[in-house]
């Protein structure tokens, strides 16, 4: 029964896109948002360092930085021909996948006073919605409430820690941003936190849906609410080397990531 009220919270963005198959050029024709100046490519595996210096060196690439976790390189191309270079290590047979930095959004959330009603644990109709369209809470939490050895990774704009609804949850954090704190500036992870593991049955705010899970905070989206393609990964693989048993990550876009998908997979 635990897993099953786990896994209602497994949110995979864009789960069709980022799953799916997609063109070479998915990324480079989206018109999405991306990280100018930025590339993200990855070698086969075996390729000799030799060979993807030449690459770098032909496709006017430069590395920045390896995405934590995982053997995709953030490369440096100038600003303006990043179409250019990404068709450019395309053509290297040695490459894997290439594609542009995307930026990712959080999804929107509501924050009116109904969503107290919280209709998905028990569905009554009262927001006029179908009876019993819900995950069955009650009764779930008569069996089990969670345990503190249920790690649930929040991969969003951080977690307000000192929030009364959240004293206590956060046990681990990490900043994969260029925020000065890990602490949520934006308000959305502090939300979908309350969400999964709130403190339930202290008379105030709202119930979480495994109150007895702990947290960790992992902040891979801004101040402004978007991050890179390459903080999300790096905030994946984090969560996954820490031994995170969920990872909840409310946010997408309109285009799926090889990168991300590496991550996942």
């Amino acid at each position: 029964m635990l897993r099953r009220i786990l896994l209602v919270f497994f949110l995979l963005f864009s789960l069709g896109v980022l799953l799916a198959p997609m063109p070479a050029s998915a990324a480079t024709d989206s018109g999405g948002d991306f990280v100018p100046g930025e590339l993200l490519v990855k070698f086969r595996t075996g390729t000799r360092s030799a060979d993807i210096a030449d690459a770098h060196r032909t496709s006017g690439g430069r590395v920045e930085r390896t995405v934590r976790g995982g053997d995709v390189q953030v490369v440096a191309v100038p600003r303006g021909l990043e179409t250019s270079r990404l068709a450019l290590y395309r053509r290297n047979s040695n490459v894997e996948f290439a594609e542009l930095n995307g930026i990712y959004h959080a999804v929107a959330m509501p924050n009116d006073p109904r969503v107290g009603d919280q209709w998905q644990y028990q569905n009554t109709g009262q927001t006029g919605g179908k009876v019993d369209a819900d995950i069955d809470a009650f009764e779930a939490w008569d069996v089990t409430q969670g345990s503190p050895s249920v790690a649930i990774a929040i991969v969003d704009t951080g977690i307000d820690s000192a929030h009364a609804d959240l004293s206590g949850k956060v046990v681990k954090s990490v900043n994969f941003t260029s925020s000065p704190t890990a602490e949520d500036r934006f308000g959305h992870g502090t939300h979908v936190a309350g969400i999964v593991a709130a403190t339930t049955g202290n008379g105030i705010g709202v119930a979480g849906t495994c109150p007895n899970c702990v947290l960790y905070n992992v902040k891979v989206l801004g101040d402004d609410g978007s991050g890179s393609w390459a903080n999300i990964a790096a905030g994946i693989n984090w969560a996954l080397d820490n031994g995170a048993k969920v990872i909840n990550l409310s946010l997408g876009g309109t285009v799926g990531s090889y990168a991300l998908q590496s991550s996942i997979n």
